[in-house]
């Protein structure tokens, strides 16, 4: 892999992330609610995968890791991701925006990255038997409340309707264009407003 595969990989990840987040939409208004929570936490580690992703595109030459040509294993981009999250050196190079964007990431992460997330996305897949207070009981995905899929959903629509909020405040401008322009388009802002389920 070298840059110009990171940087379509950057690119890729956030259109499957926004195409997995209007299929979830989609599911939930047809009252497919399993479906639709598998697919938002889909949708939210695909931005997440942006994420991590879009910095190591930035930060690594900055960092002097990695040359435009140079190929990457996944070995060099574990490495990369690592030394990019070390606060230390991440501060070294960072502006004030930079230092903005680690902390609502971190927030929007951590919250999307729990055990119970895991146990959720199986919870929207598979049957299975659950220990309850008292006893065991069954479950499968078309037991799923609207309640459990809108979560997700709202989780992510949320966060994007806030990463528009600061693009067009000037607060945030990622490296990547096309973020910007997607998130300062009226009809994508229209769109992710309409979702609050």
């Amino acid at each position: 892999m070298n840059l110009q595969n990171l940087e379509d990989l950057i690119r890729a990840s956030w259109d499957n992330s926004i195409r997995l987040l209007n299929e979830s939409v989609a599911n939930y208004r047809m009252g497919n609610f399993a479906t639709s929570g598998f697919l938002a936490i889909a949708s939210i580690e695909e931005l997440g995968k942006f994420q991590a992703l879009d910095k190591i595109w930035f930060y690594g030459p900055h960092l002097g890791l990695m040359g435009p040509h140079d190929q990457l294993d996944t070995d060099d981009l574990e490495f990369i991701n690592q030394t990019i999250l070390n606060d230390h050196i991440f501060k070294q190079h960072s502006s004030f925006r930079d230092e903005f964007f680690q902390d609502w990431a971190r927030r929007f992460y951590e919250s999307a990255t729990q055990k119970e997330v895991e146990e959720d996305r199986q919870k929207f897949i598979y049957a299975d038997v659950i220990k309850g207070r008292r006893d065991y009981r069954v479950s499968f995905p078309g037991q799923i409340h609207k309640s459990e899929a809108a979560k997700y959903i709202n989780l992510i629509s949320k966060h994007l309707l806030e990463q528009a909020k600061y693009v067009r405040e000037g607060i945030v401008n990622y490296d990547q264009e096309f973020v910007n322009e997607m998130l300062l388009s009226k009809k994508f802002v229209t769109f992710l407003e309409s979702i609050n389920l």
